[in-house]
């Protein structure tokens, strides 16, 4: 079977193509290619075990260069967004009463068996004047039974 995608499977060489992305990742381009070409040499035998695997199992590229874009576009950019970010809490849910809901479906049903063709926003505005909730959850909610309710039927 042939290989259409490039993915190191000597583990020696990954953890080599790691370890040196990890110390070049802050180098220019010319800087990385004079020390791609002396780690190519350095490296030799595993690459040669990878491209001897590859081409038994058909693989149509250079290998020489899928190693370099794997560096330079895939593992430098994996080890330079490691920064740490700030976590970011969850937000607390509140939930939506049950018998809330029951009404809010109720309401749909019926608008939806005068005029299937409804504004869920007029009808909404409608509903918010008769309950007392926060109003944004309530849109919220309403407009997720809406999009149920319209979806089943």
């Amino acid at each position: 079977m042939s290989i259409l995608r490039f993915k190191c499977q000597e583990t020696k060489l990954l953890e080599s193509l790691k370890y040196f992305s990890q110390l070049h990742r802050h180098d220019d381009k010319k800087t990385l290619d004079i020390y791609f070409k002396e780690w190519l040499e350095t490296n030799k035998d595993l690459i040669d075990k990878e491209r001897q695997y590859l081409e038994t199992h058909q693989y149509p590229s250079n290998i020489e260069d899928k190693l370099y874009k794997s560096i330079k576009y895939y593992y430098i950019k994996k080890y330079s967004t490691n920064v740490e970010r700030p976590k970011v809490s969850k937000r607390s849910y509140e939930p939506i009463p049950k018998e809330l809901m029951e009404k809010i479906q109720q309401d749909i049903n019926a608008h939806w068996n005068e005029n299937p063709r409804f504004k869920p926003s007029h009808t909404f505005e409608e509903f918010k004047r008769n309950h007392s909730f926060d109003e944004n959850k309530l849109k919220k909610a309403y407009k997720n039974q809406y999009y149920q309710i319209k979806t089943k039927k």
